[in-house]
């Protein structure tokens, strides 16, 4: 029998053949440089950690883009949630305007005597204003006896004297008191026509006011809080405005040079309402201010506090 050799020699082992990549790392400064080898699994790993880290990033650019678009959304909701309450506000307070200014529709038909049955008519407010408006050409029944809120004071400016607003008149706590009461000077200047007091009222002669002559462009103010009734143009004092002050109270300014406020325009005291002219019938610039009370012309002298030399 023959002896085989070959048998009892050790097999040499098969290398696993394999793709893998070496990556060969060189530092500077002379240190050893190093190796690293990645095998096909390890790759493989590396591909699919790529692919997620990927799908991650885009998964975030998306939800970060929804994001934004929500809060863009979020922003116009709240801003037109914020402008409807804003026009809630604005409906609400014209709402109680309104119904503030018919009430004083009441009071000043009223006042002036017009016919409270045309309201309902088509032509019931420009009767009213005309009405308001022809109150300076026809004169008003003085049958009713002047009632005045407050007392002459015991010197007062006469007739070529200059009127200011002192100190003492301007800072007086009666307007503040009763801010819708006429008390407040309307122009500083010279007193050049008084208050006819010696008429019936029934004279279309009588001078129912007061003339301040001053610089023509001098700011005009209101004497007191109220509403503008009338604000426009009539034949004898040009440009005009009344306000109604309440309580039967209503103050004229006329000869302006031009108006700065319109018929339902809500005034405090001392607004500047308009500019001094010489507007209508007038031989120079001045202010001609009238009060009225209760349909009867009332002595301004007897409320603005400017004249009682405070």
């Amino acid at each position: 029998m023959e002896f085989n050799i070959d048998k009892y020699r050790p097999k040499a082992r098969k290398q696993k053949t394999g793709r893998s990549l070496q990556v060969l790392v060189v530092p500077e400064g002379g240190v050893q440089p190093r190796t690293f080898v990645l095998t096909a699994r390890r790759m493989l790993i590396l591909k699919i950690a790529a692919v997620l880290l990927v799908l991650h990033i885009l998964f975030g650019f998306y939800a970060y883009a929804a994001i934004s678009h929500d809060r863009l959304r979020l922003r116009s909701l709240e801003q037109a949630n914020r402008q409807l309450n804003e026009n809630s506000r604005r409906i609400d307070e014209l709402s109680a305007a309104f119904k503030s200014m018919e009430e004083l529709d009441g009071k000043i038909q009223a006042a002036l005597g017009l016919d409270h049955g045309g309201q309902g008519s088509p032509g019931a407010a420009e009767s009213r204003s005309a009405g308001i408006a022809l109150s300076l050409e026809r004169p008003y029944p003085d049958g009713r006896s002047q009632k005045s809120g407050q007392s002459s004071a015991p010197e007062q400016v006469r007739v070529g004297e200059k009127i200011i607003m002192t100190q003492a008149s301007a800072q007086s706590d009666l307007h503040e008191y009763l801010r819708d009461l006429p008390t407040y000077l309307p122009v500083e200047g010279v007193l050049t026509n008084d208050y006819d007091a010696s008429a019936n009222g029934v004279s279309a002669s009588r001078h129912r006011g007061v003339d301040i002559a001053a610089p023509r462009g001098s700011s005009v103010r209101a004497a007191g809080d109220g509403v503008v009734v009338f604000a426009g143009w009539t034949e004898s004092l040009g440009h005009l405005i009344i306000l109604y002050h309440g309580k039967g109270y209503f103050s004229f300014y006329g000869h302006n040079q031009s108006l700065l406020v319109g018929s339902n325009a809500l005034v405090r005291k001392a607004d500047v309402i308009a500019l001094l002219g010489n507007s209508g019938i007038s031989s120079a610039p001045h202010l001609h201010f009238e009060i009225w009370k209760d349909g009867v012309p009332q002595d301004p002298k007897k409320y603005i506090l400017a004249f009682a030399r405070m």
